[in-house]
């Protein structure tokens, strides 16, 4: 006797607030949280514990993996599972862009200062710069041999209208959980530094508000600071750039954490006075970032003790 059986599939999903697939950003106010929610983005007023919005689209099936805020406080980047992105407008809700460039899931999202271009990387270990306004990929950037898991611009790009000629002075910084971090100049599209130290996989990287440090997050207890030197940024012939060995970014030293998990995210306040670092165990630690003069004060604070404490 043949038995029939039913076939159940899922209809939608009720009651969740954050799937922890992707990252959540606040917007400029710090009064809205715009979290993943499985294939949906929900946007939340944290004071009143309320949605206010629910951003979805009826053609996608994949899962939110990643979240980014525009300098305009109006469009907001989301990377999904399946490789796409799409640009949600804050104002009314709706998707107004849908890009399609990678072959895995979107790992890292980073809006240049205008605004107009947009820095994606994903598991296939390549990076893709977006003209935001015209809609289209501009060009590729290949080197990592694994997923890319962290992307800062530190130089503004041109305006969408010459984004296919970027300036000499637009570069960018990535991270991959090859150990890797490489520095890209973006008028040549090539790689012109890449850093070597990480023994682990680079999980996290954080540029300050002023642009002179760098600040990198990996397996161990550590966070490694690096030095950015802007006028070799600046002053580097765009025609060459590619031809020459680039020390302008340099190792500053280390940073011990108390936890001993790895880097899950890390980032500057916009002040940039203040760094914190969030781990594996769930516990964000905050740092004090010292101006230079700061630390010369302390340095002679402590030699001075030091001395007092030998004469006795």
């Amino acid at each position: 006797m043949v038995k029939t059986y039913l076939r159940y599939e899922a209809h939608s999903t009720f009651g969740v607030i954050a799937s922890p697939a992707g990252n959540a950003v606040f917007d400029h106010s710090g009064r809205l949280s715009i979290t993943p929610a499985l294939e949906s983005v929900i946007v939340w007023d944290i004071k009143k514990g309320t949605q206010v919005a629910r951003w979805s689209d009826r053609d996608n099936t994949a899962e939110v993996t990643c979240i980014t805020r525009s300098p305009n406080g109006k469009d907001y980047a989301v990377g999904y599972a399946d490789g796409s992105i799409r640009l949600f407008d804050l104002t009314n809700n709706v998707v107004n862009v849908v890009l399609n460039g990678h072959r895995g899931s979107i790992s890292a999202l980073q809006f240049d200062a205008s605004g107009t271009v947009l820095a994606s990387g994903a598991r296939d270990t390549d990076v893709v710069l977006w003209d935001v306004v015209g809609e289209v990929g501009l060009y590729r950037l290949r080197g990592h041999k694994d997923e890319i898991t962290g992307i800062a611009f530190l130089a503004s790009a041109q305006s969408a209208d010459t984004a296919l000629n970027v300036s000499a002075s637009g570069h960018i910084v990535t991270s991959s959980k090859d150990t890797l971090v490489k520095l890209w100049d973006l008028c040549s599209q090539h790689c012109v530094q890449t850093l070597v130290t990480h023994r682990s996989e680079v999980w996290a990287l954080a540029v300050s508000p002023d642009g002179r440090l760098l600040v990198t997050g990996t397996s161990d207890a550590d966070l490694h600071v690096w030095t950015i030197a802007a006028d070799k940024l600046e002053t580097m012939a765009a025609d060459n750039a590619a031809e020459q060995t680039w020390d302008a970014i340099r190792e500053y030293g280390t940073v011990r954490r108390a936890g001993s998990s790895r880097v899950v995210t890390v980032a500057f306040h916009t002040t940039g006075k203040y760094m914190v670092c969030l781990g594996a165990d769930r516990a964000a630690e905050i740092f004090r970032v010292r101006t230079y003069g700061e630390i010369k004060k302390k340095l002679e604070r402590r030699q001075r003790r030091n001395r007092e404490k030998n004469k006795k």
